[in-house]
């Protein structure tokens, strides 16, 4: 008989598709902020936005999936969700702004590259990680998803509606929803707590009359990236430093969440063997979102 890992179990279809639905919900706010500050920065058309989300969510798809099931040592076979990193977009449209698009996106390239020149030093390294050192990153880490998801709440500071009362009493009402339905439901609604507040949530800015339903449905059903839309990318080592030179906090980063999401799920894994594994599948992500001019991606 062939044990099965917790975290390799299958759902029944029904709880499968609740809560495959519950983390895309929880983490498309991600994607979708990150290309629509790459579309304002750089002042993209309505069309060629909706092009780079299409090739956003088929990333983190894909990402997801290498993530997942783990294939020729590229993945953690853990259940991480790929989005674009924070930071990363920062710098990858500092680059943009600077030079161009192209060199920007080989900048991306060679970072994936450098992921893998780098990574055998840094698998040497990691048996030095103590605990103290994987608490801190996973703290950091957090203290960073505060700040994003809080910037998606508040708006940009240059725009009219920014730090909106009403935004912020939604986002508030939302959080207040989930904690009650967490608190107050047992069973499998419960650990659907997330998907039910979101639900709720939009129900409420539903009844507030500050959802918006116009240009849904005015786009094409299906809608395939396009392949190097700005043309061949430009290798420019010195516009690609900053880039670089982050992919090794990445992989520290990298490093606190294999070991905190194993943990949690209850997986036995070795960090020298398994957190490679995690970074190769952020660098093929980086490397194949880069073929369609979308930043740096990591696990989350």
């Amino acid at each position: 008989m062939v044990l099965v890992e917790p975290v390799d179990e299958i759902l029944p279809p029904q709880q499968l598709f609740l809560f495959g639905l519950q983390h895309v919900l929880v983490m498309a706010a991600s994607p979708i902020t990150a290309v629509f500050l790459v579309s304002r920065a750089l002042q993209f058309s309505p069309e060629l936005t909706v092009n780079l989300i299409s090739a956003t969510f088929l990333i983190c798809g894909l990402g997801t999936l290498l993530q997942s099931f783990g294939p020729a040592g590229i993945g953690a076979r853990l259940p991480f969700i790929m989005v674009p990193g924070g930071a990363p977009i920062v710098i990858f449209l500092t680059i943009a702004q600077q030079t161009n698009l192209q060199t920007a996106a080989g900048a991306v390239i060679m970072t994936a590259i450098a992921y893998v020149v780098i990574l055998p030093v840094f698998a040497r390294c990691i048996k030095y990680f103590p605990k103290l050192v994987v608490g801190t990153i996973l703290l950091l880490v957090a203290v960073n998803l505060v700040k994003i998801y809080g910037g998606i709440i508040a708006g940009q500071p240059d725009s009219p509606n920014f730090a909106s009362p009403t935004n912020v009493l939604l986002a508030l009402a939302t959080i207040a929803l989930t904690l009650l339905f967490a608190r107050f439901i047992s069973g499998t609604w419960r650990q659907l707590s997330v998907l039910l507040g979101l639900a709720a949530g939009t129900c409420v800015a539903a009844l507030a009359g500050t959802m918006s339903l116009a240009g849904v449905g005015t786009g094409p059903i299906v809608s395939m990236p396009t392949l190097f839309p700005f043309g061949w990318p430009i290798f420019n080592i010195v516009a690609a430093i900053p880039l670089v030179v982050f992919c090794v906090i990445s992989m520290a980063e990298a490093t606190g969440q294999t070991i905190a999401v194993a943990e949690f799920v209850g997986k036995e894994i070795d960090p020298r063997r398994d957190v490679p594994k995690t970074i190769r599948g952020d660098a093929l992500a980086s490397l194949v979102g880069a073929c369609r001019h979308v930043a740096h991606y990591h696990e989350r």
